[in-house]
Order: structure tokens, then C-alpha cells, then sequence
């Protein structure tokens, strides 16, 4: 934008390619000369109308701008009086005389042209920038800890544009920390720092300031295990838990020994996170009370809050859940963090789906999570986690309209975060041919669920297709995607969220041998989904494989059959309506309804476990008569 700048280097087209001439430009201001005009002439060379400007100044006023070039990419006033004692009135004077640019948000900056010549100037008087580059590590460090306290309150918004605006800023600091040894300055550069860089696309940055750190702190230090607590984040985000857990253990280990009791509840805070990902649920359990229990002594009302939503996490079942949401909900509405309600408001949501089938409250939890997102507007990456629970409770519920409105708007917010979050990405998209199918519409089957896309390789992916081949008669292909979802499954799994997965898949692979007639495969795989299913209940799961069982029972009056419809509204949509609407040929309501009535989930698994065995019993019989 600076006009005589552009002509200069226009100049040179002749003889460079334009590649050359941005490399000279990122080296200093020596190419921005006409090597044909007059030496004198004062608009011959960019740096002679600077000095001229540069010469016209103050001494006080050259020596503000050499204490202001250590910083980066803007600044608001306050970081000018902090870095260079700069009040209002230099900050104008510098600006009337164009060294300075003032934008509307009261932030300043540099003309990049008039930065690279203040540098220049500034080798002139290098200790006066030393003392500034100081001045300005201790200011933005100082900030860093703020913003990452600020981070997990109830204004993360403000938080988030202040830091990313200052990144550039932050990192200098950062790098101006490691070199000169402020190990315990670099404890802030915690999960609020990760989320901007991550907002801002630029995650793996993050990262780098990390690995530089922890390249040069010392090992078993305070600073160290809190840099390894912050680190191990990225083998979480990349499914390298048992990796995270490890260093975390002993990162918490020498946190007891060195660190602050703050240090010690967040290093506690995330072991607990970490235990809770490779099943240690007991471990997961205790590290996080005990967080909590630091939180509450050291009065840190919004840190508490994420151990309480964590603990939520960890709920075996439906009361567990319900006591536990109760407890943190009425911590945040206390505090007013709408922004880690909405958190606790999401994850109850899917807990409820899960362990009992409550769809129409879990909706209500996931609509005012997802309003509580929007109110807030400022990440949207938090908006479209909170949409894919919205679509998917919706696609339990048969909604299938409002499924894929929510989910086409998910698809939409995660494509800046695809690579970082590919797994989330991938599985809104199979959410979405989800609510295509239950649509009939085929050409969002077909965009979204095509075998080469991402998508058809997730869980949910591979239950559709499942649904598809067994609606067209493919049984090869049905058996084939089944397959692959048990190999996406753990054997032997703790957590309910691991075993809703491995239920999800027996049941599938069960359907896909009760359409070949290998009976004995489909009583296997939906005997131990029975008992996947009831470690503590997930009633939807129980229920659908009580449903993909009604085949190989001998229920000749229906009255298992007739149970499951009265439970109907426990089960996921696609289940519900795919459950036989009479039996051997008799009206519904013709037997004993009084029958149907008593028989809760837990009756009705008893029922079709004790069929499941009488056939389980017939099927060797013959075999063994064979």
C-alpha cells in the first residue's frame, strides 16, 4: 500500500521475476532504490524518505520507536507504556508522523517497510531494544497467564481474540523465556494457547513451542512436568492414549514433588483425563476428586467446574449421570461459565441417549448446549461439535429434516478443522447420510456415504451401509462392512462409550448372520451383545439387540415382540420402526396386555436371553445329530 515502495519495486520486474524480488524484500529495504535516478534525489530510494522522517524526529521519539520495534504484529497502548513507557501523546506524535498506524479497535501497528527500517535503527542502540525485548517477554508472559486462567471462565470469547491477535507477540516471549531460563513463566502455555492456535488453524505451532521448551528445561522440574502435561494433548488428539497416560503419570509424579498445589490439580485434571481414555476408570475417578478437591481449597470456582464436568463423564449410569450433571450443573450456573454449561449440557445429552433412551429430554439438554454455543459465537469449532449431537439425537428420534439441517451446518464448521479433528469431521458426515437415508434421498446417500469416503469408514458409516446391503439383499457386502466394524471395536472394553461401540457392532454382525441363516454365528455375536449391553444397562443397545434377536425366538404368542413395541420409545428410530407390527398373524392387543406392561428392559433381556439359550441348545442338537 505504499505507493513509491510499489514503483520501486515494480522497477525491477524488468530484470527479476517476482519470486526474487519478494525473497530481496524479506531482507531489508535495499532493493526499494532507483539505481537509474539522480543520487540525490529524495524519492529515489525508499530508506532516504524514512531517514528524512527518521532525522525530523525527537531523539525521545526515535528511541520510543526503537523500544517499540521488539513488538510484533500490533499492540494496544497499554503494552506500549509497559514496553516502552510510551504514553497517549508519543503514541500521536509517532502516528501524526506516520511511523505509527492507528486501527479502529485502538490497536497499533507498523507499516511491515517502516518495521524492517526502525530494526535497521535500532542495531544502533541495541541495548535500549535489549532492556525493551525484556520489558516486553515479562508483559506478554504476564498476559499469557491471564488469558489461560481467563480461558476456562466465563468470557472465553474475549479471551480467544485477544490472544490470537497477540500470537506473534506470545511467541516472542515464549522464545525470550526458553533462552533465558523462565522456566515457570512457560507453565501458562497451557490448553487455552492450544485452542487459539487451533481456532486459528495453526495447532501444530502449538506444538513447537512446546518441543523447544522441553528441549531446553530441566528435566524433572515443575516446568517440565507441566510442559509434558500440555504436550502429551497432541498424542491424545492423534489416539496415542496410552502415550498421554504415561507421561502424564509421571509428569503428576514429580508435580507431588515439585509443583505448586495449582500445578499439581490441573497435572491431576489431566491424568485423570488421560486414565479415563485407556479404561482405568478407578484411576480416572480419584485423580480428578482429588483435583477437585485442590480446586475448592485454592478457590479456583471455574477450574472446579471442568473437574466436576469431567467427573460427569465418568457416570456408570443414568442416576450416576443424573447426580452428577445436578451437582456441576448448579456449580455453572453460579459461576455463570456458559461456555463449560454447554459442555456439561452436550455430554449429558449423549450419556442419556445412551444409557437410557430418554430421547426427547437428551434433545432438550443437546438444543440449549448448542443455544448456549451460539449466544456465546466465538468458536466455531465448539458449534459444530454441539450441532453433531443435536443431528444425532434427532436421527434417534426420526427427526429426520431437522437431523440434516443441523448436520449439513456441522460438515460446514469443521472444514477448517478437518485435518486437525479428521475423526469428528468424518463422523458428522455419516450423520448426515444418516438423515439422508431416513429422507430417501439418494443423492445425499451417495455424496456422503460413498465406500471411498471418509465417512463410510467410521461406526456409524459402516451401521448404515450395513442397513443399506441388508435392504437390497447384498448380503456379501452387509457381512463385509459388519466385519469391519467389529475391527473397529475393542475387545475388551470398560468405558460405556467403548462397549455402546462393541454392542453397536455384535449386532450388526448378528443381523448379517440371521440374513445368511447361520444361526449359530447370530446367537453367539447377540448373546455376548446381551451382555455387553447390561455391564450397567445401555438401554437402547439392550433393547435393539433384544429386537435383531426376535427371529430366532420361539416367541409364538408375540409377547416378546409385543414388550419391545411398548418400550419403542427407548429405541432408536431406524430399530422402532422395523419392529414387527404383528405376530403370527394375531392383532397387537390380542393377548394379555397386562403382560406387555410389566416387562421393563431388563425383563424383556431375560426373555430373549432365555430364548437365546433354548436355541442356542436346538441349533447344537442338530449339529451334534448331524
Amino acid at each position: 500500500g505504499m505507493r513509491l515502495a510499489l514503483e520501486l519495486a515494480a522497477g525491477w520486474a524488468r530484470v527479476l521475476p517476482l519470486v526474487r524480488i519478494a525473497e530481496e524484500l524479506r531482507h531489508g529495504l535495499a532493493v526499494l532504490h532507483d539505481v537509474e535516478a539522480d543520487p540525490d534525489a529524495p524519492h529515489g530510494s525508499v530508506r532516504r524518505v524514512f531517514e528524512a522522517s527518521w532525522d525530523a524526529l525527537p531523539e525521545g521519539a526515535q528511541t520510543t520507536l526503537v523500544q517499540l520495534s521488539v513488538l510484533r504484529d500490533g499492540f494496544d497502548d497499554a503494552a506500549a507504556r509497559e514496553v516502552a513507557s510510551a504514553g497517549l501523546p508519543q503514541l500521536l506524535a509517532l502516528r501524526n508522523a506516520s511511523f505509527l498506524n492507528l486501527d479502529s479497535d485502538g490497536r497499533y501497528s507498523q507499516h511491515p517497510l517502516i518495521a524492517a527500517f526502525v530494526r535497521e535503527r535500532a542495531g544502533d542502540a541495541s541495548e535500549v531494544r535489549s532492556a525493551a525485548a525484556e520489558r516486553h517477554a515479562r508483559c506478554f508472559l504476564a498476559r499469557l497467564d491471564t488469558w489461560e486462567r481467563e480461558g476456562h471462565g466465563p468470557e472465553p470469547a474475549a479471551v480467544m481474540a485477544a490472544l490470537q491477535r497477540d500470537h506473534a507477540n506470545v511467541e516472542a516471549a515464549w522464545h525470550h523465556a526458553v533462552a533465558h531460563g523462565w522456566w515457570d513463566a512457560l507453565k501458562a502455555g497451557g490448553p487455552t494457547l492450544g485452542l487459539s492456535y487451533a481456532l486459528a488453524g495453526r495447532a501444530a505451532r502449538w506444538s513447537e513451542l512446546h518441543r523447544a521448551a522441553l528441549a531446553a528445561v530441566p528435566a524433572e522440574s515443575a516446568a517440565w512436568a507441566m510442559l509434558e502435561v500440555f504436550d502429551s494433548a497432541a498424542a491424545t488428539f492423534e489416539g496415542r492414549h496410552e502415550e498421554a497416560y504415561e507421561r502424564r503419570t509421571r509428569a503428576v509424579a514429580v508435580l507431588r514433588r515439585e509443583g505448586s498445589e495449582r500445578d499439581l490439580a490441573w497435572g491431576l485434571f489431566r491424568h485423570g483425563m488421560a486414565a479415563e481414555a485407556v479404561g482405568r476408570l478407578d484411576e480416572a475417578f480419584s485423580s480428578l476428586e482429588s483435583s477437585a478437591a485442590l480446586y475448592r481449597g485454592l478457590d479456583e470456582p471455574h477450574y472446579l467446574g471442568l473437574a466436576l464436568t469431567s467427573l460427569h463423564a465418568l457416570s456408570r449410569s443414568q442416576v450416576e449421570g443424573d447426580e452428577r450433571f445436578a451437582v456441576a450443573d448448579a456449580h455453572l450456573r453460579v459461576t455463570g461459565n456458559h461456555d463449560l454449561r454447554a459442555d456439561l449440557l452436550d455430554q449429558h445429552a449423549s450419556l442419556t441417549v445412551a444409557l437410557s433412551g430418554r430421547f426427547g429430554d437428551a434433545l432438550a439438554q443437546a438444543d440449549e448446549a448448542l443455544r448456549l454455543e451460539r449466544a456465546a459465537a466465538w468458536s466455531p469449532l465448539h458449534e459444530a461439535r454441539r450441532l453433531h449431537t443435536c443431528a444425532w439425537v434427532r436421527v434417534g428420534m426420526g427427526d429426520a429434516g431437522g437431523a440434516r439441517s443441523h448436520a449439513l451446518e456441522a460438515v460446514r464448521l469443521f472444514q477448517p478443522f478437518e485435518s486437525q479433528f479428521p475423526t469428528e469431521a468424518h463422523d458428522v458426515r455419516a450423520v448426515l447420510a444418516w438423515a439422508s437415508w431416513l429422507l430417501d434421498d439418494g443423492d445425499g446417500l451417495a455424496a456422503y456415504l460413498d465406500p471411498g469416503a471418509p465417512a463410510a469408514s467410521t461406526l456409524k458409516g459402516l451401521a448404515l451401509r450395513v442397513e443399506l446391503a441388508l435392504e437390497r439383499g447384498e448380503l456379501a457386502t452387509a457381512a463385509s462392512c459388519a466385519a469391519t466394524a467389529l475391527a473397529l471395536t475393542d475387545a475388551a472394553p470398560m468405558r460405556w462409550q467403548q462397549r455402546l461401540r462393541l454392542g453397536t457392532a455384535l449386532v450388526l454382525a448378528a443381523r448379517c448372520s440371521i440374513a445368511a441363516h447361520d444361526s449359530t454365528e447370530a446367537l453367539e455375536n447377540l448373546g455376548e451383545a446381551l451382555r455387553v449391553a447390561r455391564v450397567d444397562p445401555l438401554v437402547p443397545l439392550l433393547l435393539s439387540a433384544c429386537a435383531a434377536a426376535l427371529p430366532l425366538l420361539d416367541d409364538p404368542d408375540g409377547r416378546v415382540a409385543r414388550a419391545l413395541r411398548h418400550q419403542a420409545a427407548l429405541l432408536p428410530f431406524a430399530v422402532r420402526r422395523a419392529l414387527p407390527r404383528t405376530v403370527s398373524g394375531q392383532r397387537p392387543g390380542a393377548a394379555r396386555q397386562e403382560d406387555d406392561v410389566t416387562m421393563d428392559p431388563d425383563a424383556i433381556a431375560d426373555a430373549v436371553a432365555r430364548g437365546l439359550d433354548a436355541s442356542t441348545a436346538i441349533v447344537s442338537g442338530r449339529k451334534r445329530s448331524r
